[in-house]
């Protein structure tokens, strides 16, 4: 109980910073928005970011917010210490008149004096000037400057190039780079000080034993694709800030392992007491999985994803699939667990989701069908 009440209470403490410096909150939303067509919510709410560059969204600018997101893009990397596809992530957004030094400032005070995070152990990314599709953009000062201001030290912030530090929105659904693009600069948190003594090892050298927390992007240009790929100026450049909640919970408990945050172990030892036969280590793939895949159905049933053939519903059909393979490989009976696994979900993330409790009824029985519907047909 007192790990979900820190959950709750690092998440409280996020809006009330930024509220503080100016920021209001913004309410999260439902994942199953109609503006996306083939997925689901994956970015920090803010799913008008376009109109607000366009000059046509001003209620998004001085926005913050948690939010619930799935991303689609990230299922295939579900199984590993860090990757989710169902998360929660933080956020927020300036439009107009902004400078970095508005997020980064709030931002590191929260991690220092709400999450109680080192100084010495926060270690800054920022972009330090490169060739970008035959342009050259100009090192990315004012993001080194405002974690300086915030209070990073100056030999813990490291300069990254166009491979490391230039965010391109395509990236995000995995495709070329793309769509709208600019510098971001990361704060990442060293999991593992003592590890080794190499001189300067730091997150861009050393990623393995950095954990990255949160992520401020300057979305200022567009990139065009095709032949003569270029770049060019957006009319109304924004800064957005990006931090995983998860992530925050693994540096706050000194985890290496995200399956081992409150929310996800109480998830897992449910799964692991619904097995015939335990799985030998609890780090197992397919019990990541299972875990991963079981809290990302339900929450998206409740907000009212369903199984289908195409769009969204192919996204959850795929999640059915992977889930009743990885319950193949534990040797879970699936459709008599799943009520059971799906009511722990709506216990650990009755904080973030009022919709979980009131259709655990639909949920299990659309589950349970679809799941022996599949079952049937593969036989």
């Amino acid at each position: 109980m007192s790990n979900t009440r820190q959950s709750v209470n690092i998440r409280a403490r996020f809006l009330e910073l930024f509220a503080d410096a100016g920021f209001r909150n913004s309410p999260g939303l439902s994942l199953v928005q109609p503006s996306i067509k083939t997925s689901f919510l994956f970015s920090v709410g803010f799913v008008d970011v376009l109109a607000a560059i366009a000059g046509k969204a001003t209620e998004l600018d001085g926005a913050a917010t948690v939010q619930r997101c799935f991303r689609h893009f990230d299922v295939e990397r579900v199984g590993d210490d860090r990757h989710l596809s169902f998360f929660e992530m933080a956020g927020a957004l300036r439009c107009s008149g902004w400078t970095v030094e508005d997020l980064a400032i709030p931002l590191v005070k929260y991690l220092l004096e709400s999450c109680q995070l080192p100084m010495e152990r926060l270690h800054a990314t920022f972009f330090n000037g490169d060739d970008v599709w035959g342009n050259f953009l100009e090192p990315d000062h004012q993001a080194r400057n405002a974690y300086v201001t915030a209070g990073i030290r100056e030999n813990q912030i490291w300069p990254g190039d166009n491979s490391t530090n230039i965010w391109f929105e395509g990236a995000n659904s995995g495709t070329e780079r793309s769509g709208i693009c600019g510098p971001h600069s990361e704060i990442f948190f060293d999991m593992d000080p003592g590890k080794d003594g190499t001189p300067g090892a730091n997150p861009l050298t050393h990623p393995e034993r950095f954990l990255e927390v949160s992520n401020i992007v300057t979305i200022t240009h567009q990139a065009h694709t095709g032949p003569s790929g270029d770049i060019v100026p957006l009319p109304q450049p924004l800064v957005e800030l990006a931090m995983g909640m998860e992530r925050v919970e693994m540096a706050m408990a000194g985890l290496f392992d995200v399956h081992q945050s409150p929310k996800l172990h109480a998830i897992g030892q449910t799964v692991r007491e619904a097995c015939n036969s335990l799985p030998e280590e609890e780090n197992n793939k397919a019990l990541r999985i299972a875990v991963d895949h079981v809290r990302a159905i339900t929450n998206l049933m409740a907000d009212g994803g369903r199984p289908g053939p195409k769009g969204q519903g192919h996204v959850v059909r795929r999640l059915f699939r992977g889930l009743l393979e990885a319950s193949d490989s534990l040797k879970l009976n699936i459709c008599q667990s799943f009520p059971q696994l799906s009511q722990t979900v709506a216990l650990v993330d009755a904080s973030i989701n009022p919709n979980l409790e009131p259709q655990m009824d639909t949920i299990n029985e659309i589950f349970i069908g679809e799941a022996r519907r599949m079952l049937a047909q593969s036989k």
